[in-house]
């Protein structure tokens, strides 16, 4: 083999070796330190054909961030939170409302907060639906 293709070859292979190392590294990492946010389901509401809950989650991502708030739909009694219909931040907790009539939810909002998500349906699969109104206080 001539010299200039053993050099490439050695080069292919370190940076192989290299890349895959990264990648292994990373993976190790997520592992071990996991998802750093706490979560707390603050209020739960069922919908009238107990069908599905309307979820308000608290999560805290440590002190160098603000507490964000999330409504999530679900099944009755689901504590898969992760897809969310309503995220925000600075708000009064205290005044989210959640009211169900018949398959719409309704989120009652505070007259102030900061908003980063905000859905008009809530998919939940099988074609089934969730109509999603949105109130200010």
């Amino acid at each position: 083999m001539p010299e200039n293709k053993q050099w490439l070859r050695k080069i292919a292979i370190f940076f192989g070796v290299l890349i895959g190392g990264i990648v292994l590294a990373c993976a190790g990492l997520n592992f071990i330190l996991g998802d750093p946010c706490g979560y707390e389901e603050l209020k739960r509401v069922s919908s009238p054909d107990k069908r599905f809950d309307a979820v308000l989650v608290e999560a805290n991502c440590g002190a160098t961030t603000d507490y964000a708030y999330w409504v999530s739909v679900v099944p009755q009694g689901s504590k898969d939170y992760r897809k969310s219909v309503f995220v925000a931040d600075r708000l009064d907790v205290n005044e989210i409302g959640l009211d169900w009539t018949g398959d719409r939810l309704t989120i009652g909002l505070p007259a102030q907060y900061r908003e980063y998500k905000r859905h008009t349906h809530a998919s939940l699969g099988w074609g089934k639906s969730v109509e999603i109104k949105y109130v200010e206080r």
